[in-house]
């Protein structure tokens, strides 16, 4: 099954750890808030001709040398849930979920990418998968060394969120739109057996709140 590691979030992370998840992510921050759905413009799916060729040609390479059953749309779809998982836990700020998840250089790397924003941002990472707009994969690598093989594929992540506050009963009640993206890569190991994915590199790039 495609992350195994992700999906089964009971196997990797206990059952308490995915309850807490849950109730990050479905929890707004503020009670008298309420979630607007945003419209998902066709200007953020643009992609260029050539990023469409370098994708096709990367996963025909894929399946001729790791994976005949490697199916792209399959492997974003598991990326989205692990996106949502991984910002849910950051914004609970208990990181130590994320180990076997993540490997100890990529926390490191997203634990200090979010260095520059206050409690209260932070707090505004979670997201439910259906708050990322899209996962675009920016480059699939297969690398062959010597006797290893191994499979890294970098996905950017857009995600949109949008509140209005039901306190304020006036006509211009204030909305809130949270603008967040994201940077992973997952990496797999086809050396002798087929291993788990895992996160060697995450970075919230850009997270804005107004």
């Amino acid at each position: 099954m495609l992350f195994p590691n992700i999906l089964r979030n009971g196997r990797l992370l206990g059952a308490s750890a995915v309850q807490h998840i849950r109730s990050i992510s479905s929890t707004p921050v503020l009670h008298c808030r309420r979630e607007l759905k945003v419209v998902k413009l066709m200007t953020f799916h643009y992609r260029s001709p050539l990023d469409w060729l370098r994708n096709k040609y990367q996963t025909h390479t894929v399946r001729a040398k790791l994976d005949p059953d490697f199916d792209l749309n399959e492997f974003l779809h598991g990326s989205v849930q692990a996106c949502s998982t991984v910002t849910s836990v950051l914004a609970g700020q208990d990181a130590n979920l994320l180990n076997g998840m993540l490997t100890p250089k990529a926390l490191a790397m997203v634990q200090n990418s979010m260095q520059k924003y206050s409690t209260a941002e932070i707090t505004e990472l979670a997201c439910a998968p259906e708050h990322v707009h899209f996962a675009r994969p920016k480059n699939i690598a297969v690398i062959m060394l010597k006797d290893k093989r191994y499979l890294d594929i970098d996905v950017f992540f857009l995600i949109l969120k949008a509140y209005i506050d039901d306190s304020d009963k006036e006509a211009n009640a204030k909305i809130t739109r949270i603008m967040t993206e994201v940077v992973m890569r997952f990496s797999r190991q086809y050396t002798e057996t087929v291993t788990d994915w895992f996160i060697t590199k995450a970075k919230v790039v850009k997270h804005t709140i107004g």
